[in-house]
């Protein structure tokens, strides 16, 4: 842990969503070494929060260590370092950054958590230092990183082949999916390491004009090797087999996101989405993650729709003391027309950055009014269908 600049200058946050590989199919392996891929990657609204903080001193820190992850492992810290040496490749003298990153997304899952925060990374110091790197730039630098940090860079639903680097984005309408997460983490080298992986897998045929479905009828190659090495995944499958079988759900559509651990299920709306979620829920314990998601990328700081009934915290953004008192947010929520109106009163030791942060992740409109504050949001379809006012707790 360090402390920020004392010199620290603006700030930029950013949501940085997780994906779902909707289809994983591994048809070779290189010289190199890396399998060649034909994947889907469908980006849905549970997000990790990146925010960076310009430093006047030249150096790139941390402020806050991750579980389990080395700093000189951590890809957002490796992406800020490659976006500097591509600063000083341009003839610039780059400033530092400070970076925070506020994990959501389970480490281990397939969900591509770490390269989303690095993609993030990338993106906002593009702005924060004024590189002025067009998206191809920005992607090109990503794949140094990992094959799957193109496609954050890039924020659009894709399909992925080669490495998973070269991206054909789709268009598509929202979709929800309801992901199982036990209480366990994969590694992906051990799985791709692994001998009994298929490697001869054919490219999934896709029309011109696909829907959501259409990806449902590929597989995951990996998921075979997965459910192997680790049983629980296997388990965790079959619970969503169960449960699918009840709803009239294809038993084809449960499988495995990426390398693991996290298996999911696409339905077919959000009410059966809520009635499957409250099913599972009931067949694991508290250690499992059980969440519903949609691919409509509006980012909600990472949380479900649920956030809006709990109390909400505004750090200050002061790194060098994750202990200390974080500001909060006394919240009033009421149903207004079409629009969700959230009413803050911001505690005075806020920090007006952490507020935009705040602001920029959930997607609210806003206007400032002193020490209060106003903001606003389209309903959701979550919200639409639970037919009730949120409460939020104190």
């Amino acid at each position: 842990m360090r402390s920020v600049d004392p010199l620290a200058g603006p700030m930029l946050c950013e949501a940085a969503p997780a994906k779902l590989n909707l289809h994983l199919h591994v048809l070779g392996q290189r010289n190199d070494g890396y399998h060649e891929l034909d994947t889907s990657f469908a980006l849905i609204d549970w997000c990790d929060q990146v925010e960076l903080r310009l430093r006047r001193d030249g150096q790139i820190h941390r402020t806050e260590d991750q579980v389990g992850i080395e700093a000189s492992k951590d890809l957002a810290v490796r992406a800020a370092l490659r976006m500097q040496q591509a600063c000083a490749d341009m003839g610039k003298t780059c400033p530092g950054v400070d970076i925070r990153v506020v994990k959501r997304i389970p480490q281990g899952a397939g969900l591509g958590g770490g390269s989303s925060d690095a993609a993030s990374v990338m993106r906002l110091l593009n702005q924060l230092w004024d590189l002025h790197l067009t998206t191809s730039d920005l992607s090109r630098l990503a794949l140094e990183l990992g094959a799957d940090v193109p496609v954050f860079i890039r924020r659009q639903h894709a399909i992925g082949r080669g490495v998973g680097e070269r991206l054909f984005e789709l268009d598509l309408p929202v979709a929800y999916f309801l992901i199982l997460m036990p209480p366990i983490a994969v590694s992906t080298a051990k799985v791709f390491a692994d001998p009994k992986l298929t490697r001869s897998s054919k490219a999934l045929k896709i029309s011109d004009s696909p829907g959501w479905s259409d990806f449902m009828q590929g597989h995951n190659d990996l998921q075979a090797v997965v459910t192997r090495q680790y049983s629980v995944v296997d388990n965790a499958l079959n619970i969503l087999r169960k449960q699918a079988l009840s709803l009239g759900i294809p038993l084809d559509w449960p499988r495995m996101s990426g390398s693991g651990a996290a298996v999911f299920c696409m339905v077919r709306d959000v009410a059966e989405g809520l009635q499957f979620e409250s099913l599972v829920q009931n067949s694991v314990d508290k250690f499992w993650r059980v969440k519903l998601v949609s691919s409509g990328l509006g980012c909600t700081g990472g949380e479900s729709p649920s956030w809006l009934r709990h109390r909400i915290l505004i750090p200050a953004f002061e790194g060098s003391n994750p202990s200390s008192p974080a500001s909060t947010a006394a919240a009033d929520v009421a149903a207004l027309g079409n629009r969700l109106v959230l009413s803050l009163s911001i505690d005075q030791a806020s920090s007006p950055p952490s507020v935009g942060c705040l602001v920029s992740s959930i997607g609210l409109r806003h206007d400032f009014h002193g020490s209060s504050s106003r903001f606003s949001c389209p309903r959701r379809a979550h919200h639409l269908h639970r037919q009730r006012r949120p409460q939020v707790s104190g």
